[in-house]
């Protein structure tokens, strides 16, 4: 049954969605909205937007907390996230609400499709028959909501918060246990964890069993009156989470007295956005363990060999392909010349393809690891490059520095910069 009071609020937290009456809705401060149509899912979402007070004061990049089930939760979750900072009780953030638009049904039938996994142990419920869409949503969240956001506003890479309740919850829990990289924090909220007989338990067991690293920091709620079988799967999840010892898993859970699962989500919201931004929960290098760092630390080296394989293979487009078209990338060529993403590949496409002959000969390398999700490359070695007129340019000291982002679980170069000493020149062939 649709709880009553979610159709009072509704008309309410809406931000753009249609409204009885002939005044105009109520609006937010520095609120915007868009419309996307999902390729992935087959509808068009909107997607609502809530700046920080200081965006337009200067170029500064923000986290972003991405907000599932925006049509009831946008208004509330904004609110209170412009509210702390100003307290210093913690950062500025970019909110970013999922919704449908429309009214109440559509907001309760289409959340029913897109925040649950396909049913496995059992048939779809009959009140949710359309059930089980979560693999397409996912998809949409990762390969078309989260660039769109990217392209239109200065987000900070790597630092993103999934907020979901209930259903939404259930789907933040499923993202968690099969691509827990898409974000760095996570706000869960009275998830449903008996959906399709504790499928869930299922999926985390999964993941265990093909990975002790969970790098991730994780909020888990639920009220004390949400019913005797709901907490019980919680407690479950509890017991289990702090059994598993994830490497790089940092969690914590509450139970709020005299909460139910109505009631919960103004002070679990509250406390978790707080929480997954603490000190505590904050996504430091020196908070991961010595073997997740060395993990990292191998990661990052084999994508940046591979990047110079793929060069002295001179296949440009495989070389590039250890890039990623982030916002803001920039890079610096060995002349001081500064590119964008499209730039750069092109530069280095032209480059590649006046080579007959490209070697990167690796005399020494370092990787800083900043997060779970980024780090530093730096690389001092020798470049010898054949041109096509048979002209040979050979760079004793080489050096490169590379930013690295974990994007959909690879590793990737968002930015860099290179410089060499004058080139021994060695003149074309007769």
């Amino acid at each position: 049954m649709k709880p009553a009071f979610i159709a009072a609020i509704l008309g309410a937290a809406l931000c753009g969605g249609a409204l009885h009456g002939a005044e105009p809705p109520v609006g937010l401060l520095n609120s915007r909205e868009h419309r996307l149509m999902s390729k992935a899912v087959g509808c068009e979402y909107v997607i609502q937007v809530r700046l920080p007070d200081s965006y337009d004061k200067g170029d500064a990049r923000y986290p972003v907390v991405y907000v599932l089930d925006g049509d009831i939760v946008f208004g509330l979750a904004s609110d209170v996230a412009t509210q702390l900072p100003r307290r210093k009780d913690g950062p500025e953030v970019i909110v970013v609400g999922v919704a449908y638009g429309g009214t109440v049904d559509t907001w309760w039938n289409t959340r029913a499709r897109d925040l649950t996994p396909a049913c496995r142990n059992a048939p779809a419920p009959k009140e949710f028959p359309n059930g089980g869409g979560a693999r397409n949503f996912q998809d949409f969240l990762a390969t078309e909501l989260m660039p769109y956001v990217d392209s239109r506003y200065r987000t900070q890479p790597g630092d993103r918060t999934l907020v979901g309740y209930s259903f939404s919850g259930t789907f933040a829990m499923h993202i968690l246990f099969t691509q827990p990289e898409l974000f760095q924090r996570y706000v869960i909220i009275s998830p449903g964890l008996g959906w399709d007989k504790d499928q869930l338990f299922e999926t985390e067991a999964e993941y265990h069993a093909r990975s002790s690293r969970l790098p991730a920091v994780v909020y888990l709620a639920y009220g004390d009156q949400e019913g005797r079988s709901a907490l019980a799967r919680f407690r479950r999840l509890v017991q289990l989470l702090d059994s598993r010892h994830y490497e790089g898993l940092r969690w914590m859970s509450q139970v709020f007295p005299d909460e139910t699962h109505m009631s919960i989500y103004p002070v679990a919201f509250t406390h978790g956005l707080k929480s997954v931004h603490s000190p505590a929960g904050a996504s430091f290098a020196a908070d991961l363990a010595e073997k997740e760092q060395a993990a990292i630390r191998q990661d990052v080296s084999a994508a940046v060999q591979g990047m110079f394989a793929a060069e002295g293979r001179l296949d440009a487009e495989a070389a590039w392909a250890y890039h990623a078209d982030v916002p803001g990338y920039r890079w610096a060529d060995i002349d001081g010349q500064f590119y964008d993403y499209a730039g750069a590949r092109k530069v280095w496409a032209d480059y590649i393809a006046n080579c007959t002959k490209l070697t990167s000969t690796t005399a020494h390398e370092e990787v800083m690891v900043l997060g779970p999700n980024l780090a530093f490359y730096l690389w001092q070695g020798t470049v010898e490059a054949t041109q096509k007129d048979g002209s040979v340019s050979r760079n004793e000291v080489w050096t490169a520095r590379y930013l690295c982002q974990r994007i959909n679980g690879a590793w990737k170069i968002v930015g860099g910069q290179e410089s060499a000493l004058p080139p021994q020149l060695a003149p074309p062939k007769p």
